[in-house]
């Protein structure tokens, strides 16, 4: 058995189901609470809880003959809860709810009898926005104030017959939503909406070639929009935008011979950190940027390849991988000098690395070695005494609790670490092993 859980955060809302029944009533409370969908292979459930298990509270249970189950992606937009629910065993829509069983419906069926499939549900000021099919448009970029009336189509920008823009990686900035999408002429590219029709328009056509301009990795800082681009000359490089055509414009040419594909962005303090190929090895290394030219370089170079960073009490942490498949955890200050090995985890052995995320000003990680099956959970405060495991899930703790899977989903909550280990299994910590308990099975219902 699997289970699939997608979180959000939230101050005392909570999600009730998909066109269906529920008599949970949760009271008002100033502790941070997060609500998730628990998805199974036999049901899915939408619980609240604050870490404890006297609040970790069944909203509301679905199986597969009632109408609404797989809650998937949940989006506060104001007072309102979105989400894509399945329903009738194949039809996926947009569902809204106010917190209520009778207030959680679906919002619009998009195409009936055809599954719009909503993706990328974004919020931005009272609307939301999100890509959706239909037979006549394809995937397009649709908007929603949570009235069926309300719920539109924003542009078909690729109108060809059969075809799909497909827009992706929506992101808000400066009060407008960004994201890339292909049409007939110009490829995929970076487009610009303001939510209306006219108000919709390409940014650049930065590979004016019949070519993509095979862009990725939006993230917003200090007053730009940087992202990964080819212009179909200097290859897939670090590019920025202000929002306008003129302010768009590649921002370094890291590797001149071929694409440096600068990707993992992570804004940590007043830089912008990410991994990058400056042709000078094979490996990925750690780049930052202040965003100025000047302050763009190279951040340390280990002739191994990163694959991924974390920011954690204003240190970029990140794990490497070299060419024998050794992975290792490393901490910057931002500085070559400043850049170090954190912990040999486990001298002499080969292992492998999971990044989670911040809780505090730690780092929550995993780490497992190649001749185990089951993993350690770590954290960090960012120096080699501060890194120690919280608990071992090979342990005895774990062997009382039926474990269906090796599924690991996190989050955090009032200052604790909360994750998921098999299936519907929901622990907590507070950075010990004594501290890390267990609150509630939630496949038993």
């Amino acid at each position: 058995m699997s289970v699939k859980y997608y979180v959000i955060l939230i101050l005392v809302i909570f999600i009730a189901g998909c066109g269906s029944d529920s008599n949970s009533d949760v009271e008002s409370s100033s502790s941070e609470r997060i609500v998730f969908a628990s998805n199974t292979s036999i049901s899915s459930s939408l619980w609240e809880t604050d870490g404890t298990t006297l609040n970790t509270k069944l909203i509301q249970e679905f199986d597969y003959t009632s109408e609404g189950y797989w809650p998937d992606s949940p989006t506060i937009v104001g007072e309102k809860i979105y989400f894509s629910g399945r329903y009738n065993s194949y039809e996926e829509e947009l569902c809204i709810s106010d917190g209520s069983a009778e207030g959680t419906r679906i919002v619009k069926d998009i195409e009936p009898g055809y599954p719009s499939s909503p993706r990328e549900l974004t919020s931005l000021g009272n609307t939301l926005y999100f890509s959706a099919q239909d037979i006549d448009h394809g995937r397009e970029l649709w908007k929603s104030n949570g009235t069926p009336e309300g719920t539109l189509l924003v542009k078909d920008i690729d109108p060809m017959e059969g075809q799909s823009s497909g827009p992706t990686e929506l992101t808000v900035f400066e009060g407008r939503l960004y994201f890339f999408a292909r049409n007939d002429g110009n490829g995929y590219e970076l487009w610009v909406s303001d939510g209306t029709e006219a108000g919709t328009q390409l940014v650049r056509d930065i590979n004016s070639s019949p070519e993509d301009s095979g862009g990725y990795g939006l993230v917003v800082f200090e007053n730009h929009l940087y992202f990964s681009a080819d212009d179909g000359t200097h290859g897939l490089e670090l590019w920025r935008t202000d929002g306008s055509a003129m302010g768009t414009a590649m921002f370094a040419d890291i590797n001149p011979s071929e694409s440096s594909a600068p990707y993992n962005f992570s804004q940590c303090g007043n830089s912008l950190y990410f991994t990058a190929s400056d042709g000078l090895n094979e490996t990925r290394d750690l780049w930052k940027t202040d965003g100025t030219v000047q302050g763009t370089r190279k951040v340390v170079d280990l002739n191994a390849h990163i694959s991924g960073t974390l920011c954690a009490g204003g240190k970029i942490f990140f794990s490497t991988t070299s060419s024998d498949q050794d992975h290792k955890i490393w901490v910057s200050d931002g500085t070559p000098e400043g850049s170090s090995l954190l912990k040999d985890l486990y001298p002499g052995e080969n292992y492998y690395i999971g990044l989670h995320r911040e809780v505090g000003n730690d780092l929550y990680f995993s780490a497992r070695r190649i001749t185990t099956a089951m993993p350690q959970l770590w954290k960090s405060d960012g120096t080699e005494e501060g890194t120690i495991i919280v608990t071992d899930f090979d342990g005895e703790k774990y062997q009382s609790y039926s474990i269906y899977g090796q599924e690991f989903s996190s989050y955090s909550v009032n200052d604790s670490f909360l994750f998921t280990f098999g299936s519907a299994l929901l622990w907590k910590t507070d950075g010990t092993e004594d501290g890390t308990v267990f609150v509630r099975d939630l496949s038993d219902l």
